[in-house]
C-alpha cells in the first residue's frame, strides 16, 4: 500500500469538493486551503460518485485560459487536448468551462473532489524573519 497525505497549507494546498452544475458555464470553485484560496499551478479532480478517471490540470502545459492539456493517469491515452473537460484556473480557483462529457470528467451531475498546489505560497511570505 502507498499512502499520500497532504494539509490545507494557505496559499499553498486545498483539498475539498464540488458539485458538479452540468451547465458549459460552470459555477467558480474558490480552493479550500484554509485561507483565501490562491491560483492552482497544479490541480487533480475526481468524481467521486462513479469510477471515473482521474484528471491533472497544470500552469505549464497550458499556461493560458481555458486549460485544454489533461493528463488522464489512469487511462491508455494520458495526454490529451480536448475542447471537453476544459476549465480556467482563476487568481481564487478554478471554473468549468464545459459540461465534461469526456468520460463524465469534470461537471456533470455529480460530486468531485480536488487537491491544488499552488505555484507560489503566498501565505508563507509574509513570515516575520
Amino acid at each position: 500500500y502507498i499512502a499520500y497525505c497532504f494539509a490545507r497549507t494557505p496559499g499553498l494546498i486545498a483539498i475539498g469538493k464540488y458539485e458538479g452544475a452540468n451547465q458549459a458555464n460552470g459555477s467558480p470553485v474558490i480552493v479550500d486551503d484554509g485561507g483565501a484560496g490562491f491560483k492552482p499551478a497544479l490541480l487533480l479532480i475526481k468524481n467521486i460518485d462513479s469510477a471515473e478517471d482521474w484528471y491533472w490540470y497544470d500552469n505549464i502545459r497550458s499556461p493560458y485560459n481555458p486549460t485544454a492539456s489533461i493528463i488522464v493517469s489512469n487511462d491508455t491515452i494520458v495526454e490529451r487536448t480536448s475542447a471537453d473537460n476544459q476549465l480556467d484556473l482563476t487568481a481564487t480557483g478554478f471554473k468549468i468551462n464545459d459540461t465534461g462529457t469526456l468520460n463524465a470528467g469534470t461537471n456533470t451531475n455529480n460530486t468531485y473532489c480536488y487537491i491544488a498546489f499552488g505555484a507560489e505560497a503566498f501565505a508563507l511570505n509574509n513570515r516575520a524573519t
